[in-house]
């Protein structure tokens, strides 16, 4: 769906973050609480439980995702059906943006010269080919009024990334957190952008990289509670892999960006999608320590 739902300790699940790609995208909003999927009561639900619901239902013809709205105080049933398919909200028209979106593609090239240090921008890839592009800009960053929402990344520094990951571009520029400026190359939609913050969930660069050379498997140790770390999967499958460490994560000194989970409690999830294994560290976030087994590419 591209629709980031979590669920602070105590309080309703929330949608967080919707993604430029979703198809619910001018229908649901950032803020929306989620309190049933098909009828069924998820209010009392954790973020993962809910993703792990939706992601089962996947293949059906349609979900329905009933959200209560701050403000409206309204409840509303939002639909999603079938990749390929058309979303709708009861009564509502098709969203203008997304129309806008597809019949505009003339695009401009910006060159943005970045401070040293972090950059609070999220950097994330589409299921299928093309540039990586910015999905989220955090209220700290200091390229926040230069960068758009959507912008894709075309050059770091005049060396081509247009058919690199994101997570790939993201240790690049963490790499080069030190240099006293860094260049960022990318084509904006003509149609404009937005530089509005959102809780990401894909490649930061908030965090230093690691060069790729060999990889190195390494057991840390997690106390209870929430981990702050998010976790995905690539289109073409693979191992999931660390793809975000929130800023009050509780061991974001031992893990890393790109960071391959292999292991949690000597459980093998190698063969696992990413929301199978969120689910998994989920489960057992009441336990008083939990071991995930990674591999890490070191320099």
């Amino acid at each position: 769906l591209g629709v980031v739902v979590d669920s602070p300790d105590g309080a309703a699940p929330y949608v967080s973050d919707v993604k430029e790609t979703s198809v619910l995208r001018g229908k649901i909003q950032v803020g929306d609480k989620v309190i049933a999927i098909d009828d069924e009561d998820v209010s009392r639900k954790e973020a993962v439980q809910i993703s792990l619901i939706i992601a089962r239902k996947s293949k059906q013809a349609e979900r329905k995702i009933t959200v209560l709205r701050e403000g409206s105080g309204d409840k509303k049933d939002l639909r999603s059906f079938s990749p390929g398919g058309t979303t709708s909200t009861e009564g509502s028209p098709p969203s203008p943006m997304l129309a806008q979106n597809a019949t505009n593609n003339s695009e401009s090239k910006f060159d943005i010269i970045a401070p040293p240090g972090k950059l609070g921008v999220v950097i994330d890839s589409r299921p299928g080919a093309g540039s990586a592009y910015v999905s989220d800009i955090k209220a700290e960053s200091p390229i926040r009024g230069d960068l758009r929402l959507g912008d894709k990344l075309v050059a770091i520094d005049d060396e081509d990334v247009t058919r690199r990951k994101a997570v790939d571009i993201s240790m690049m520029l963490a790499r080069k957190s030190r240099q006293a400026e860094r260049k960022i190359t990318v084509m904006r939609s003509n149609t404009g952008g937005s530089n509005n913050q959102s809780t990401a969930s894909a490649s930061t660069t908030d965090l230093p990289g690691q060069q790729a050379n060999s990889p190195t498997q390494l057991d840390i140790f997690v106390p209870a509670g929430k981990l702050g770390v998010v976790v995905d999967s690539r289109p073409e499958g693979g191992v999931a892999y660390v793809s975000e460490i929130k800023d009050d994560c509780q061991i974001k000194d031992q893990i890393r960006l790109g960071d391959k989970l292999l292991a949690v409690d000597d459980e093998d999830v190698s063969k696992l999608k990413a929301v199978h294994v969120s689910m998994l560290l989920g489960s057992k976030s009441r336990n008083a320590q939990r071991k995930i087994t990674v591999l890490r590419d070191v320099n």
